[in-house]
């Protein structure tokens, strides 16, 4: 999922210009925060979901269950991440930078999309 994620906001950043201008970096985070992450955290948290085994009802539960939660955990992250990035962070240095914060992020994401799993499993082994 990061190799689809870094290739798709590569467009949308080249798209916007490497200048490290505050308002630039404004604009970037924006865009980023408001419209792709909200739509890439819906697909991933489904897709995990029917990769697991779950249908369409229990997709919608666990969406209706994290989605809130894992998109302001990705904003409270992601966003001064992102201002810090494209106005401190160095050009050569910005990629690092970002795939430092998402080792945190992906864990977070990795532990969010299972605990239901351990949960939903632990209720099934306690009933039989």
């Amino acid at each position: 999922s990061s190799g689809i994620n870094a290739e798709s906001q590569s467009v949308l950043f080249s798209f916007l210009g490497s200048q490290m201008v505050f308002s630039t970096a404004i604009k970037k985070v924006f865009l980023d925060q408001a419209f792709y992450t909200p739509a890439f955290l819906a697909c991933f948290l489904s897709i995990n979901s029917i990769l697991q085994g779950d249908n369409l009802d229990q997709v919608m539960v666990k969406l209706k269950e994290d989605y809130t939660t894992v998109v302001v955990r990705g904003w409270s992250l992601w966003t001064p991440a992102q201002i810090l990035n494209f106005t401190v962070i160095p050009l050569q240095h910005r990629l690092l930078f970002v795939n430092l914060v998402a080792v945190i992020w992906n864990t977070y994401l990795s532990y969010k999309s299972n605990s239901t799993i351990r949960i939903s499993n632990s209720v099934t082994s306690l009933a039989q």
